[in-house]
């Protein structure tokens, strides 16, 4: 699959309700409405079902315990999470016939995320910087080959805006490619039902331009499913419990 066929973002919709969604990885709680954790931008709730549909129509599994996400599979990839006592994930493991990639987890003392260290075919540090509301304001990947900086904008307590600038250099330190994206919400009633942004292409001296756009499908006030959408065409859907 090529790097920018899909693209991953984050949205929180906020609505005051009785219960509660928890993050199956960091195990933070919020809302029962929103989509997204503040800390580590896993999806709340739990993921029934997942489709990427380019290149190939392809269906990932995902595996809970204790209420908590504890294994993917993908083809012949699986993902394995390792946690530690308080039920933060520490490790996250990818492992396939050609590909194997760890990913170490560390925390702050007050307990949200602080930085990841990812090793495979690269090797990358993760860093997550958050505001005075305790929200997450930027996250920044660095790596030898790698710059990914996300940025993230808020406007009364709703995450309205999504940038995102990756560099992709040569083993040789020449640029390969560059993508920026930036996404921006909609809200209902203090609900996400959609986004709708560019992304910008750079490979060598050629620059390409498409639309991107996210669906949000609730039923009632569950979350049931979220599409996304790159020049029109589905490349990715995920449905939830």
């Amino acid at each position: 699959m090529r790097p920018w066929g899909v693209v991953l973002f984050a949205f929180f919709p906020l609505l005051a309700l009785e219960r509660e969604s928890v993050c199956s990885l960091c195990g933070a709680s919020y809302p029962f409405s929103q989509v997204f954790c503040y800390q580590c931008y896993h999806y709340l709730g739990r993921v029934k079902k997942e489709v990427l549909l380019l290149p190939e129509r392809q269906e990932v599994e995902y595996f809970y315990k204790g209420g908590r996400l504890q294994r993917k599979r993908l083809n012949h990839l699986s993902i394995t999470y390792t946690r530690d006592a308080k039920g933060r994930v520490v490790e996250e493991l990818w492992q396939g016939k050609y590909y194997r990639q760890r990913i170490q987890y560390f925390y702050l003392p007050s307990g949200k995320l602080w930085r990841k260290l990812h090793k495979g075919k690269m090797t990358f540090w993760t860093y997550y910087f958050y505001d005075q509301k305790g929200r997450i304001s930027r996250k920044v990947s660095v790596g030898e080959q790698l710059v990914d900086l996300w940025e993230f904008y808020y406007q009364r307590d709703l995450l309205i805006e999504v940038r995102e600038r990756l560099s992709l250099a040569g083993v040789d330190g020449v640029r390969k490619w560059t993508k920026e994206v930036w996404l921006r919400y909609q809200y209902q009633k203090g609900k996400l039902v959609s986004g709708k942004g560019e992304v910008t292409l750079w490979e060598g001296e050629q620059k390409r331009v498409y639309p991107l756009e996210v669906q949000v499908k609730w039923r009632k006030n569950k979350l049931e499913q979220i599409v996304f959408l790159d020049k029109g065409q589905k490349v990715r859907a995920l449905w939830f419990d």
